[in-house]
Order: structure tokens, then C-alpha cells, then sequence
């Protein structure tokens, strides 16, 4: 999650190797994200992309106290793709689906490359969709409304009653 007044504080693996002065191939075999006392990611678990608040590493990097990050709530707040997901209860595959939805795309937020949503949009979205209630067919529970052996006795019922529907079916074999 990232706060809407951060945005701009966001550092990327790029960024940070460029604060610490290291090329991105020594960054990445000496990964010193990894070391103890290191802020942690503020992107998801699993994140295909890692994120890091810029305040806290550069306290970090100048021997300084991390502060912490302010609260994470309200509408406001930006979600990546597994939070936008876990929010919904469904996957971040389903998600990548769903985020098509104009509802989301006209929300939709680029933070150093990495797509993220309004938590209230997100959620705005989650209220609109129709729930297991609203599906269309047929009732749960229910039987065909006519056993399919009587289908065709019926329809030549029918279409003997009514001169219209027997012209139509004749104009059609022709």
C-alpha cells in the first residue's frame, strides 16, 4: 500500500542502487535490501515488482532512524494488484480481468511503473458487482420447465394453433 501524499517518495531496486551509489549487477548479487534494520518493501507480498518508501531508506542509508509510515486507511490509500485482489477475495489473475472494467481503468494510477487503485475505488467496484442473487438462469433448484421428451410434441401443439407460426416454419424449409 502506498499513501497518496508519498507517491513521490517511492524508490524502485534502480533508485535505490543509484542512492547507494552501487551499479544495479553489484545490488543485485549483494542485495542489501536484504540486510537486517533494512526498511521493508511497501509493495505487496509477492509483488512482481519491489517498492520501498524513499523517507525510510534514506534515514536508513544516512544512519538515522527509520521513521514509521503514516496510517494506511481510508479511500485514498493505493493498492497494488494483489491488494486490489485480496480485497475482493479473488485471485490477482481474476484481478488483471477486472481491472479492464472502465470503473478501474479511469482510477488506475502509475507508481514507477507498478499499476495501482484507490482502496475506494477498488472497493466502489466490489459494491457494483452483481452478486450470486442477481445471476441470470435458472433458479437454483429448479427443473426444465418441460422434460425435453415432450419439447417436440409441444412445439407441433403449438404450431398447429397458431396459422402464423406454421407459414413462418414453412417459409423456412424452402
Amino acid at each position: 500500500m502506498i499513501h497518496p501524499n508519498r507517491r513521490h517518495l517511492v524508490r524502485t531496486r534502480e533508485l535505490l542502487a543509484q542512492d547507494m551509489g552501487m551499479a544495479m549487477g553489484t545490488f543485485g548479487n549483494k542485495k542489501p535490501y536484504a540486510a537486517e534494520g533494512f526498511p521493508a518493501p511497501i509493495s505487496s507480498e509477492g509483488a512482481r515488482v519491489l517498492l520501498w518508501d524513499g523517507e525510510q531508506t534514506t534515514a536508513y542509508l544516512a544512519g538515522e532512524p527509520v521513521p514509521a509510515l503514516p496510517p494506511m486507511e481510508g479511500p485514498e490509500v493505493l493498492l497494488d494488484r494483489q491488494e486490489a485482489a485480496a480485497s475482493l477475495d479473488v485471485g490477482p489473475r481474476t484481478w488483471d480481468g477486472y481491472k479492464a472494467d472502465s470503473e478501474l481503468t479511469r482510477h488506475l494510477v502509475d507508481v514507477c511503473g507498478v499499476e495501482h487503485w484507490p482502496r475506494g475505488a477498488v472497493l466502489a467496484f466490489k459494491d457494483a458487482r452483481p452478486g450470486k442473487g442477481s445471476a441470470a438462469g435458472r433458479p437454483k433448484g429448479r427443473a426444465n420447465a418441460a422434460p425435453r421428451g415432450e419439447l417436440r410434441p409441444r412445439t407441433l401443439r403449438q404450431r398447429s394453433r397458431s396459422p402464423t407460426c406454421a407459414a413462418r416454419s414453412r417459409s423456412r424449409r424452402r
